[in-house]
């Protein structure tokens, strides 16, 4: 029998430096799961914060952030 993987693998994807203070390259980074910034590793809640501490009413990175069920924003926090 064979034996299915219980964790997905997901590709790690990484932004280069010149891009790491815009909302819309971290919103994309969470999108695709996630990845890593100047040797950080950032989940796809962490990129969604990264991305309103940035830009506070960006649209998109709070839906996905509440679709999570909220994160911390600039040291508050959101529920969904």
């Amino acid at each position: 029998a064979q034996q299915v993987p219980t964790r997905a693998i997901v590709p790690q994807f990484e932004l280069r430096w010149w891009q790491m203070m815009d909302a819309p390259s971290w919103v994309n980074l969470g999108v695709k799961g996630g990845g890593t910034v100047s040797g950080a590793i950032y989940n796809q809640k962490q990129c969604w914060e990264k991305a309103l501490e940035c830009t506070p009413d960006h649209a998109s990175a709070w839906c996905n952030l509440g679709v999570l069920g909220g994160g911390t924003v600039n040291d508050t926090i959101y529920s969904q």
